[in-house]
């Protein structure tokens, strides 16, 4: 096909790479159709995959604006003004790396968690309100969350709103919609939400897990002790164990006084819950009695 092109086109052709500069980039998917449209005659169907996970990383790593203002760009060129585009759709594929992967090795596992970052989600629930980890203790063990929701996502609204954390899972594919429900008096639903699937369920379990395992941090110990029923050294730990992590469950916006303890507090419950939860029917009682 290159060989058709006129020198122009060529040289743009060339410049698409790894290091192309954000121009190159932005009108990069609209020429590969200009090219296909030469060489075939017909216009091109574009599919956009996967396009929440580069926000969720500007989000996340403090790039945000440079790349909403990339990806306007882009989209205006790739689908808003081309020309040489039939139909474009914006799609949730499974993924492909899961399926390839068991087909392999024949081994049950959350390949995908490995294949994305999931560092905004475990930011947001580890900084999140108390609230945030009683839910997720209870979608950890198997219950459903019933709330009204926006199906948007506004990321600027993701550590200010309550509920925006659950529609970014929702949207993200981390729970499923197990029913809804329509209120005529304030015109809203009411969704029953879970966790999507048991990769979904392993993939939040090392999420927490990960919390705690950095070899400076005694967890283990209290564990030891948590499950001997040895209160003194339970309190040795407990205290160590904050004095590693009770910063990283701060958000940094200056919470009142009595929202930081609590905000690690849930933490930790929630590590035990996945810790104990092959070892209890209800980790949470034991967890919380013993504290």
């Amino acid at each position: 096909m290159k060989e058709r092109l006129n020198a122009i086109d060529r040289a743009s052709f060339d410049l698409v790479r790894t290091d192309m500069d954000d121009a190159a980039a932005t009108t990069a998917i609209q020429n590969m159709t200009d090219y296909l449209y030469q060489y075939h005659g017909k216009k091109a169907l574009i599919l956009l995959d996967e396009y929440d996970t580069p926000l969720q990383e500007a989000y996340a790593n403090g790039y945000w604006e440079e790349l909403t203002q990339f990806i306007r760009s882009l989209f205006n060129s790739a689908f808003k003004t081309n020309p040489y585009m039939e139909r474009g759709l914006l799609t949730d594929i499974y993924n492909p790396w899961s399926i390839t992967c068991f087909l392999e090795g024949r081994l049950y596992k959350p390949y995908w968690a490995n294949s994305s970052s999931n560092r905004l989600v475990s930011r947001l629930i580890r900084q999140g309100d108390p609230q945030t980890k009683v839910i997720m203790e209870d979608l950890l063990q198997g219950r459903a969350l019933s709330m009204e929701l926006d199906e948007e996502i506004i990321f600027d609204q993701l550590e200010k709103k309550r509920c925006a954390i659950w529609s970014l899972l929702l949207a993200s594919g981390y729970l499923k919609v197990t029913s809804r429900h329509f209120d005529p008096s304030s015109g809203r639903f009411t969704y029953c939400l879970r966790l999507t699937n048991r990769e979904v369920h392993m993939m939040f379990e090392d999420m927490v897990k990960d919390w705690f395992s950095s070899e400076n941090i005694p967890y283990n110990g209290f564990l030891q002790a948590f499950l001997q029923g040895d209160s003194d050294y339970m309190n040795e730990y407990m205290n160590l164990v904050a004095e590693q992590t009770f910063s990283s469950f701060d958000t940094g916006n200056k919470p009142s006084g009595n929202a930081n303890p609590e905000r690690f507090y849930h933490g930790f419950v929630l590590g035990l819950i996945v810790e104990l939860a092959g070892q209890y029917r209800n980790a949470t009682f034991f967890a919380l009695s013993e504290l």
